[in-house]
């Protein structure tokens, strides 16, 4: 069973990727944003609804930012471009974040 504290953090990190992914995605529009639990695994997914206009494609994707499911008909290049935005902005976090505690132990 998930607990209020853990669906606030997941949430937090989920809304995170979200942000990370209209950001870097310029040809598709994210018009729904919901979450569902999954209740075997004990997490929280992310779905997402994609519209480009000539269709709409769903996404899942869980706090980890493994993409969980998909929309059969989803164009491979938007899963690929979702990947890469959540992947490419969390790693420039994490190097950020040792860059800045490299300055902090030099100086």
């Amino acid at each position: 069973m998930i607990d209020d504290q853990e669906v606030i953090r997941t949430t937090a990190i989920l809304e995170e990727m979200t942000e990370y992914i209209e950001d870097t995605i310029a040809y598709a529009d994210i018009s729904d944003v919901s979450y569902e639990v999954d209740e075997e695994m004990e997490e929280i997914i992310c779905v997402l609804t994609f519209s480009r206009g000539t269709g709409e494609y769903q996404v899942g994707i869980n706090w980890f930012g493994v993409i969980d499911a998909f929309s059969k008909n989803i164009p491979k290049m938007l899963l690929v471009d979702i990947h890469n935005a959540i992947c490419g902005r969390y790693l420039k976090g994490i190097m950020d974040l040792a860059k800045k505690e490299h300055e902090i132990e030099s100086n």
